[in-house]
């Protein structure tokens, strides 16, 4: 039970990261880097997530890019290195949802034989007000004492809903805002529930804000982009000001 809890917040505290040449909301260039901090308590930093792009290839219309992260904890304190990639086609920039689970640890599940089955989560290039967004889903399943328990998450009705400034210690953004809900199910524990988010993208370091929201709509998580920096030969930002 503990386990399959631990699992669960290990897998909603790394979603934020919760994204150029092709991808608009994504740095998808070859040294770009950005951090994430999270916050679970007012304005005490949880987690602190540093980005960097190690590299950038082209496989047919696809691009794809190399990602390394480097978690701490609200201290400052190593936690854990992450490798993964993203890719951009189509005029889309997509991140396979399994990407975002961190597979060093997930280690300590390995005795439960854990499977990781997932859709990729979407940003097309062109947004605007009142768009709908493709939305996504994960699977964990995992066997503990011979029976297959699984924990299901599906995001729904991603939805483009306003523009606005949005000012974080990287600066100051014009952002869409986009708005979802996680579902999420553990069937064998009898856990069923859901969570709503605020997302605030801008072209160059994508996501720039999250606000995730309780069933009471108390915020249970936030977000926030406190660092970002990718050569200025590879794009033009559309930063207001730093």
């Amino acid at each position: 039970m503990k386990k399959i809890i631990s699992l669960l917040v290990l897998f909603l505290s790394t979603t934020l990261v919760i994204s150029q040449s092709c991808s608009t909301y994504y740095p998808l260039t070859k040294d770009a880097t950005f951090q994430i901090t999270n916050y679970t308590n007012g304005d005490t930093p949880s987690a602190i997530i540093d980005y960097l792009v190690t590299d950038v290839t082209k496989k047919g219309n696809r691009t794809i890019g190399s990602v390394t992260s480097t978690s701490k904890d609200g201290d400052g304190k190593f936690v854990v290195e992450n490798s993964f990639n993203v890719f951009c086609e189509n005029a889309t920039f997509s991140m396979n949802m399994e990407s975002m689970v961190d597979k060093k640890a997930t280690e300590q599940y390995k005795d439960m034989n854990l499977r990781i089955t997932s859709t990729t989560i979407d940003y097309p290039n062109k947004i605007s007000i009142g768009q709908t967004l493709k939305g996504a889903t994960i699977k964990m399943t995992m066997d503990i004492a011979g029976s297959e328990t699984s924990i299901d998450m599906n995001i729904v009705d991603r939805k483009v809903v306003d523009k606005e400034s949005v000012t974080t210690p990287a600066g100051t953004f014009m952002c869409y805002l986009l708005t979802h809900t996680t579902n999420y199910e553990i069937a064998s524990l009898n856990i069923n529930d859901s969570f709503t988010s605020k997302v605030w993208i801008a072209e160059g370091p994508g996501i720039v804000k999250q606000e995730d929201y309780n069933t009471d709509q108390v915020i249970i998580n936030k977000s926030l982009l406190t660092q970002f920096k990718q050569p200025s030969s590879k794009r033009k930002l559309q930063i207001l000001h730093n």
